[in-house]
């Protein structure tokens, strides 16, 4: 016995068209009848299935007029399902890395940019700042500064002051001049500005009686 190969040849049920023979058996392609001839393959023990004979196919095999498309692959809604999922959390953890690497950065460059205004201060400024201070937090008996003059700086540290640790105090400017009181007053004072962690002013006055 001789195997016969895939391909189209005349219909059992209907000699006047074509049906596709996969090799094994017959399937539901149907096609026209005048076809060109397929070609012989090499001769193979097997079984002759039904349906071939000489009065199927004279002389050989009957023509084939090309293979039945292959079907179109599907593509499981759990898996498509489970790649958009992949696909969202892998995008939220790409922007959570992104936004750990952005904040410290931001908080970083906030940080060098207002101890860098650090730097503008004077000792005018300070000691302005010093008057306001205690026009608003002196009372009762106690007399509220009104200015100082004749400033000089005795320790700057506005180029090189850090960020301190949470709960210290790191010094920037010390200057020294004459304060005046609202009383008339005038005594030697030491004027100076300090930051916290937050980079929240910290001003005092220290005076001579």
């Amino acid at each position: 016995m001789t195997a016969v190969p895939p391909g189209w040849y005349p219909d059992p049920e209907n000699p006047t068209t074509t049906r596709w023979y996969d090799g094994q058996r017959w399937t539901e392609h149907v096609g026209p009848g005048t076809q060109a001839p397929t070609p012989a393959p090499a001769p193979v023990a097997t079984a002759v299935p039904a349906g071939f004979g000489p009065a199927a196919a004279p002389g050989g095999f009957a023509p084939a007029w090309g293979v039945p498309p292959a079907p179109v692959a599907s593509r499981s809604p759990l898996k498509v399902a489970l790649i958009v999922v992949g696909c969202v959390v892998g995008g939220l953890f790409v922007v959570g890395i992104l936004a750990a690497i952005a904040i410290p950065v931001f908080l970083n460059q906030r940080v060098k940019a207002e101890l860098a205004d650090l730097r503008t201060v004077t000792c005018e400024s300070v000691a302005a700042e010093a008057v306001a201070l205690s026009r608003a937090q002196v009372s009762g008996t106690d007399v509220p500064l009104t200015s100082m003059s004749d400033l000089t700086v005795t320790d700057d540290r506005r180029t090189t002051v850090q960020r301190p640790a949470t709960g210290g105090l790191a010094p920037v400017l010390t200057c020294t001049g004459t304060a005046l009181w609202d009383d008339g007053a005038t005594t030697p004072a030491v004027v100076t500005l300090e930051v916290d962690s937050a980079l929240q002013h910290q001003v005092y006055v220290d005076w001579d009686e």
